[in-house]
């Protein structure tokens, strides 16, 4: 089991030592202060980790604890002999335990989000085929709805899966015996379904993020959009889509050097959060100096208007590169989702807005119906 953690009993191979020569007497607050927190985040990582197998689960927080303590007392790394002495802390060994560490974690995650989905998706499909047929549904699926609730608020992603699927069952069985249903009951389903795809898209968030900005990357956008789409065929909600452009981006890097594109690019991400702080908003970077915002439950009047205010507190930015102010703008292209139309079509719409906006000099909005916005 150690191995698992990227360990080998008595893996003794030396690392550059931090601390080589002579003790000193009297520790400096900072070093002491560093050790203190590297050890308190090993126990935190240990007691917050996620809940795998109850016996990896207790191994795990054994290794933490025994990793905290050499760091702090320096007793014998974990797989050394106990009675050997310590002569230095082992840094390799404990950065190689931390990443070994979380990427099972990562792992195993992934193995549930995706068990989780596969339940979802065929969730979706059997509701699309019962509401079409008009088929309703009984005592037994509102009971198997209501264990699905309470497994959500658990966050247990084998127990979502477990009453997802129960549910499916239910729902075939009536589809057989019945066919009523009620508006009010549908309602309801289609609450509960869209929080299953709400807390699924929190939970793959982590992993789904853009190294720099840490908003969303390109391949989660993906995903956002096929399920979104799904859904709305399902139960039909207005979404805008909108398509930024940071203007003149490249001359930032050309004046300033690509640390500083860099930082304008996590600033400029840190104000479109703010711009958009709704839960269900999905925000990601799109590619280069390109955003995409995905406004659910939102006309595209609604979306020009958000467009055009997130245009002006960008123009409003006091952004510095090396002491010197550098004004930013953008340029967006907004589309509402239509009726029968894909992922793609939606984000060309959003692109030929876009390309209209900067055509037009930039520093603007434009709606994929032509309309320019009253800014220019």
């Amino acid at each position: 089991m150690l191995r698992r953690w990227g360990l080998r009993r008595g893996d003794r191979r030396e690392e550059p030592p931090d601390d080589r020569g002579p003790a000193v007497p009297h520790s400096l607050p900072e070093e002491e202060a560093a050790l203190e927190t590297v050890a308190a985040l090993l126990r935190t990582l240990g007691q917050r980790s996620l809940p795998l197998t109850i016996p990896e689960l207790a191994e795990f927080r054994q290794q933490c604890e025994a990793w905290s303590s050499h760091l702090l007392l320096r007793t014998p790394p974990p797989g050394a002999d106990e009675r050997a002495g310590v002569s230095r802390r082992e840094w390799g060994r404990v950065r190689r335990f931390v990443a070994a560490s979380r990427e099972h974690e990562y792992e195993a995650v992934e193995r549930a989000l995706t068990d989780l989905r596969e339940a979802l998706w065929r969730m979706i499909e059997m509701l699309s085929r019962t509401f079409t047929e008009e088929a309703g549904y009984d005592t037994a699926l509102q009971d198997h709805l209501e264990r699905l609730k309470r497994a959500v608020n658990r966050r247990s992603p084998e127990e979502i899966k477990r009453e997802v699927l129960g549910a499916v069952h239910s729902l075939s069985q009536v589809a057989e015996q019945r066919r009523q249903q009620q508006q009010q009951r549908l309602e309801r389903l289609s609450a509960t379904v869209s929080l299953l795809a709400n807390d699924l898209r929190a939970a793959r968030q982590e992993a789904s993020l853009d190294a720099l900005t840490r908003l969303h990357n390109r391949s989660a956008l993906e995903d956002y959009l096929t399920t979104l789409i799904q859904l709305q065929r399902t139960f039909p909600r207005p979404a805008s889509l909108l398509l930024i452009d940071l203007d003149h981006f490249k001359s930032i890097n050309d004046t300033y050097g690509h640390p500083a594109g860099d930082e304008t690019l996590r600033a400029y991400a840190d104000r479109l959060v703010l711009s958009f702080p709704r839960r269900s908003d999905f925000l990601a970077r799109y590619g280069g100096d390109e955003f995409v915002a995905v406004l659910p439950d939102t006309p595209l009047a609604d979306g020009v208007r958000l467009a055009e205010r997130h245009a002006a507190d960008i123009r409003a930015l006091d952004h510095r590169v090396r002491d010197q102010q550098v004004a930013l703008s953008i340029s967006i292209g907004v589309a509402e989702l239509l009726p029968g139309e894909s992922a793609r079509q939606w984000l060309e719409r959003a692109d030929r807005a876009l390309y209209a906006a900067k055509q037009a000099g930039r520093n603007r909005v434009i709606a994929a119906d032509g309309a320019p916005s009253p800014h220019t």
